[in-house]
């Protein structure tokens, strides 16, 4: 069967929202052959930026959630607390362990009337979408990320430093049993590296991961069966091993990691760290092919939506939405006229979220 029918079958939304496909495995997709090559303003349209109110007290941002009509940013190190915004940028409220101190991640689920806060302890903390506490739940072994919470579940990434067999663990949210367990950890695990963004939602139900430092990409179904296995050909020159990072000069051929994998409409957006500057593609899941991102030379626009894909982000359809530092943009306006982005020069604003839709 060819690569491209296999694919045709697999990576359609409708397959995973009928029958059960079979599991499939790929051959490997040549990341660094990129078809074609497109700045950001080729692939996308600023929509509007939107001035965060102050009055949360907000410090950094650590995790971005966009609602029906509130933004969720998550500052873990700051004010240790989730912000909720509304659409326009109003302050709402804001959400702290029930316990208090750190706030380690949060995942939001609006149609069941719910948020999680992954505090210490390993525990989770539900919350309504308003603030008000429910419960806390202490997961019986340790994991490091909330990924998201499906009805009345979580799905959880142990990572390596934990005593589970699997690195994908589902939950009960309101006890913390454990429903089941995908993916086992390698016999070989790779470097325990946690990116920014390693797996999210796919359209109809489902969802895709990304097992970090690694070749791998995995998409299941709602119901947390594997479907389709990929794998990302790096010509060899991934880096997945304490000795390849730990060399005081890493060889310029390395590629470091691949990181913030992001679906937006039909096209997965990520980069990876090429000699230590960040090398953008987006895997059209249609035609099958990779497009290179690269900022337009002397284009300040161009260059503040690449610096925006490194930023915490999160899609909703064709949009993308991304969190970013004032102070930063400002920076890249300093010395440039023109810009789409100059009203914020004058902004009182320290955090601005940007939409930007594909065309």
């Amino acid at each position: 069967m060819k690569l491209t029918r296999i694919f045709c079958l697999i990576l359609s939304w409708s397959a995973l929202t009928s029958c059960q496909p079979e599991r499939t495995t790929t051959d490997a997709l040549p990341v660094l052959q990129a078809a074609e090559q497109l700045t950001f303003l080729d692939a996308f349209r600023v929509v509007r930026f939107t001035e965060l109110g102050e009055e949360g007290g907000m410090g950094g941002v650590n995790r971005l959630e966009v609602g029906k009509q509130h933004l969720y940013v998550l500052d873990e190190e700051s004010s240790r607390a989730l912000h909720v915004y509304t659409e326009t940028g109003a302050f709402s409220h804001s959400i702290r362990g029930f316990e208090g101190g750190n706030l380690y991640d949060f995942v939001v689920d609006e149609e069941a009337g719910f948020l999680y806060l992954f505090t210490p302890g390993r525990k989770i903390e539900q919350f309504t979408l308003d603030g008000t506490f429910v419960q806390s739940v202490r997961i019986s072994f340790g994991f490091e990320k909330l990924l998201f919470a499906e009805g009345e579940t979580l799905w959880l990434y142990a990572g390596y430093d934990t005593e589970r067999e699997y690195l994908l663990v589902q939950v009960a949210a309101g006890t913390g049993e454990v429903l089941q367990e995908r993916l086992p950890k390698p016999e070989e695990p790779l470097l325990d590296f946690l990116p920014q963004q390693f797996s999210g939602r796919l359209p109809g139900g489902g969802f895709f991961f990304h097992l970090p430092l690694s070749d791998m990409f995995y998409l299941f179904t709602a119901d947390g069966e594997l479907i389709q296995t990929v794998t990302f050909d790096f010509e060899g020159r991934l880096a997945t091993s304490f000795e390849d990072l730990a060399q005081e000069n890493l060889p310029e051929h390395l590629i470091t990691h691949a990181d913030a994998f992001l679906l937006v409409g039909d096209q997965l957006l990520f980069y990876f760290s090429e000699a230590g500057v960040p090398a953008y593609r987006m895997l059209d899941i249609k035609r099958l092919s990779f497009q290179e991102l690269r900022p337009q030379d002397k284009s300040v626009d161009d260059f503040i939506l690449s610096f925006a894909c490194l930023q915490p982000m999160a899609s909703k359809g064709n949009t993308f939405y991304s969190v970013m530092d004032v102070d930063y943009i400002r920076l890249f306006l300093s010395e440039s006229e023109g810009s789409q982005f100059e009203g914020l020069m004058d902004s009182d604003a320290l955090f601005v979220v940007l939409e930007m839709e594909l065309k």
